[in-house]
């Protein structure tokens, strides 16, 4: 039985999880530039609706931009201070 170490498993971990996502990234690349050649020669367009609760997934993201910056703020002030 082979004993494996923590630093291995974690490196293994990130780099799977690395390369699953470059891999995700460049599909989603790959096809925002299929979109873009074909909104191009799109004879007619037109923007889609809101999605439902939007105004709370801007509240969300407004409260969450907002606690990111109170704990940045708090961090990087007490090292200074």
């Amino acid at each position: 039985m082979t004993l494996v170490s923590v630093d291995q498993i974690i490196t293994t971990t990130f780099l799977l999880l690395g390369t699953g996502f470059l891999v995700a990234n460049g599909w989603l690349g790959f096809e925002y530039a299929k979109y873009l050649r074909r909104r191009r020669n799109a004879l007619l367009t037109w923007r889609g609706p809101k999605p439902p609760y939007y105004g709370l997934q801007l509240a969300i993201g407004v409260a969450l931009g907002l606690i990111l910056f109170y704990n940045v703020y708090n961090l990087y002030g007490s090292i200074t201070a």
